[in-house]
């Protein structure tokens, strides 16, 4: 009889799988509602700033992030637990992220400037998940081999 452990593990393609939705997916979505709003709002110079942060943050933060969560996960056993697609560090840092995305929202910051900061780090997800995706084919070529 499986434990409800060994139903919740994943291959290392698995999660990298998990890694490369999650980024996109958040990405997409943040990168989205902020966008639509600057655009609806004829905030086209904010949108070329979007550009400009998302890259930023991209080879600021993002980039390392995503290289060294690579890294971690080649290192991990071939079944782990789903919950180690990400170290403890970065869950912490996800719910951080959430609790200021939420602050910002309720702040009396400009709508422009929030959704600015929304689309920017949302596309720079979206660059940095590619690096999960890279990593997710490699494992699959290298498992179909």
């Amino acid at each position: 009889m499986y434990s409800l452990y060994s139903r919740l593990t994943l291959s290392i393609k698995g999660q990298y799988l998990v890694a490369a939705l999650m980024w996109t997916l958040v990405g997409c979505g943040l990168f989205i509602r902020g966008a639509v709003f600057l655009v609806l709002s004829s905030c086209y110079f904010l949108l070329i700033m979007v550009l400009l942060l998302g890259i930023a943050k991209f080879f600021i933060g993002f980039r390392n992030t995503a290289q060294k969560n690579v890294i971690r996960l080649a290192g991990l056993e071939r079944d782990a637990f789903i919950c180690a697609v990400f170290p403890l560090r970065i869950w912490i840092l996800i719910a951080v992220m959430i609790i200021l995305g939420i602050m910002f929202r309720l702040s009396p910051l400009p709508r422009e400037i929030y959704n600015l900061i929304i689309a920017g780090v949302g596309l720079s997800m979206l660059i940095a998940s590619g690096i999960f995706w890279k990593a997710w084919a490699r494992e699959a070529v290298r498992v179909n081999n």
